[in-house]
């Protein structure tokens, strides 16, 4: 039997155990519960993190391998070789060279909050150092570089945004995107492979910086 606890994160970046799902082989098939934590149930600020796990103590079997809310975070190593082959096979058949694959501009992700659920202002922003400098995905034609920081900016107002607010935003974004050699040394990942990923965010802050 295995154990996975499910750490929740607030506002203040304190992390409160909410659950634990307990997974085994029976038969020859793999089975998994999920029960809630009886401290997070008693908390006053406590939500079900799953539609389909009701906040209540007992257990929950799970008709997957893992629940959905859970599910949703692991990585996805196996959608990117699905679109790859994909891509790669019809670049063969039309005689091209295949193109990059989806940067996931549109997935999004949510925030909890003791109001609900509000969408969150940035989602699965992962530097790549592999990826080309061109985008699948673009943004009111442009497709990478100093180009897609420009149209951000100039499409401010379509997020709600002033031309003053969206400068401000970008700087911000720029100012905090250059701690991630702090924040990558805390983590414990090497100089080697900071190395790998430093041309990376250093050509998007410079982006942000020269808008």
């Amino acid at each position: 039997m295995t154990h996975i606890h499910v750490y929740l994160s607030d506002p203040a970046s304190r992390n409160t155990r909410a659950a634990t799902i307990h997974t085994g082989t029976r038969r020859s098939r793999l089975s998994t519960v999920f029960t809630y934590d009886s401290t997070y149930l008693a908390s006053r600020d406590a939500y079900p993190i799953d539609p389909a796990l009701p906040l209540m103590p007992g257990a929950w079997p799970s008709p997957s391998t893992l629940p959905r809310a859970v599910l949703d975070a692991a990585p996805d190593r196996w959608g990117q070789m699905l679109i790859a082959k994909r891509e790669a096979a019809a670049a063969r058949q039309a005689g091209r060279t295949p193109r990059p694959m989806d940067d996931h501009l549109r997935n999004l992700g949510f925030l909890r909050s003791k109001g609900g659920w509000s969408p969150a202002p940035a989602f699965d922003l992962n530097p790549d150092p592999s990826t080309p400098a061109a985008r699948v995905t673009s943004l009111a034609g442009a497709v990478g570089g100093q180009n897609t920081a420009a149209a951000l900016v100039a499409h401010a107002g379509v997020f709600g945004l002033s031309a003053a607010q969206a400068h401000t935003e970008a700087t911000g974004v720029a100012d905090a995107a250059g701690t991630w050699r702090d924040c990558d040394e805390r983590a414990g990942l090497g100089r080697s492979a900071q190395e790998r990923f430093a041309p990376v965010f250093a050509a998007g802050i410079d982006a942000l910086r020269r808008i």
